[in-house]
Formats: structure tokens, C-alpha cells, sequence
């Protein structure tokens, strides 16, 4: 999931040094993937999982120290209760889902919408709306032309984000 936030993280970096031009199929994938992760760590923030039983596999007490080394090697375990740790469950899950995703979604296209006069707040989670304000001056936008936001839209997504945020939104300083 570091390298979806990574290969979006460095898209945002060039568009808001001035890239300007239509974005590769590659960069629609990467803001597609990075859209599907915000709303999936979402939806299992708000709807937690159920954790299965592991049938056949004896859990084991582990310490902190050795999780946090199998974790770090990729390596999956079961613990006292014969269960995974709820987030790596639930990781493979987000994983699983953000592959169906770009998928069913793979000839989606996002726009560039750039705020010229104002600034967009950000929020803490993307919604249900297929766009992502992405920084300050810029919001990404399924199906929709690259373009200037007028001051109306920049007030109306402002409020959306406001709307949809569930603990913060980020207000850039003026």
C-alpha cells in the first residue's frame, strides 16, 4: 500500500509544480489505486471486520517484537486466538479489493482541476465521490477535463469535503 501512496504522492508533486498536459494510463491507474485505498482503510474504519477463526492452525503468543519481525518479512501468523491480527486481515482484504477495483475501473480517467483564486480544503476521507482534492490548488476528478475551477466550484467542493470528513478536514492556511 506504500507504493500506491508513493507513485500518487510523486503525481501530486508534478502536477503541483506546474505539469501541465494530459496524464498516462499509468498515472489514471495510480490515482485510480490511491482513490480505492482511502476508501477501503475507510469503509473498514467504519464497518470493522469480522475476523475469521483459522481452522487447522494452532495460534501462537508472540511477543511485540517478534510480530512486529514476521510483519516486516511479509510473513502471515496466527495468534493465541487461531486468528490473523485484525490489520494484517483486514490489510489482505483492502489489498484484495483495491485489485477488483482497478479492474472494474480500468478505463476510468480523472481530470486535473487546478485552483487558481482559492484554496481547497482537504478532507480525511474520499466519500463515495469518485474525486480526491489532492492538495491546496489541486483536485483529481473521475470523468471529468482537466481545467480552472471557478470560485463557485472551489466554495462547492470546500463544502463537500467539509460534508464528508469524518474526524478532520485541513484548512491550508491563507
Amino acid at each position: 500500500m506504500k507504493k500506491i501512496e508513493d507513485n500518487f504522492q510523486a503525481l501530486v508533486t508534478d502536477l503541483e509544480d506546474g505539469r501541465v498536459g494530459p496524464l498516462s494510463p499509468t498515472e489514471h491507474q495510480a490515482i485510480t489505486r490511491f482513490w480505492s485505498l482511502l476508501h477501503w482503510r475507510n469503509h473498514f474504519i467504519e464497518s470493522p471486520a469480522d475476523v475469521p477463526v483459522l481452522k487447522g492452525i494452532a495460534g501462537e503468543n508472540l511477543t511485540i517484537d517478534q510480530r512486529e519481525i514476521l510483519e516486516s518479512q511479509w510473513a502471515a501468523f496466527a495468534d493465541a486466538d487461531n486468528k490473523l491480527p485484525t490489520r494484517m486481515f483486514v490489510g489482505m482484504r483492502i489489498q484484495m479489493l483495491i485489485d477488483i477495483d482497478a479492474i472494474q475501473t480500468q478505463e476510468k480517467r480523472w481530470g486535473v482541476l487546478r485552483s487558481p483564486e482559492g484554496q481547497l480544503i482537504l478532507s480525511d476521507r474520499p466519500g463515495r465521490l469518485m474525486s480526491i482534492t489532492a492538495s491546496p490548488k489541486i483536485l483529481l476528478a473521475a470523468d471529468n477535463p482537466d481545467g480552472d475551477l471557478t470560485p463557485a466550484e472551489i466554495y462547492y467542493a470546500n463544502g463537500v469535503a467539509i460534508a464528508r470528513s469524518r474526524s478532520f478536514v485541513i484548512v491550508p492556511p491563507r
